[in-house]
């Protein structure tokens, strides 16, 4: 559930074997929109990223690679070609459109 105190959060991640790579795209399937194949882009506040990331953690091991970056407002996505999150995104109030050649919001 978000809230005035959630912020957008980009989180990307690598993980080596197929069976933990499907398991964490399918948890981050119910709460993001996957810019890529492994990056998403989140709204949360501290407490449900910490819940999150508790949640994805067993699902990682040594050699997997997990980041979640803070960003301060879509503004600062840039695109190029097809956009992913063009439409109503959860938390925003309207229709996000982020151009398609060098365009910003």
């Amino acid at each position: 559930m978000t809230d005035a105190k959630s912020v957008w959060r980009l989180l990307t991640y690598d993980v080596r074997d197929p069976r933990r790579l499907r398991r964490l795209h399918y948890r981050l399937q119910r709460e993001s929109v996957f810019l890529q194949e492994s990056v998403a882009l989140l709204r949360l506040d501290e407490a449900e990223l910490d819940e999150l990331l508790e949640e994805l953690s067993p699902l990682l091991s040594p050699c997997d690679d997990l980041r979640v970056y803070h960003l301060a407002s879509l503004q600062e996505i840039w695109t190029v070609g097809p956009n992913p999150i063009a439409g109503p995104v959860a938390g925003e109030g309207g229709v996000i459109l982020l151009g398609g050649k060098w365009g910003r919001r």
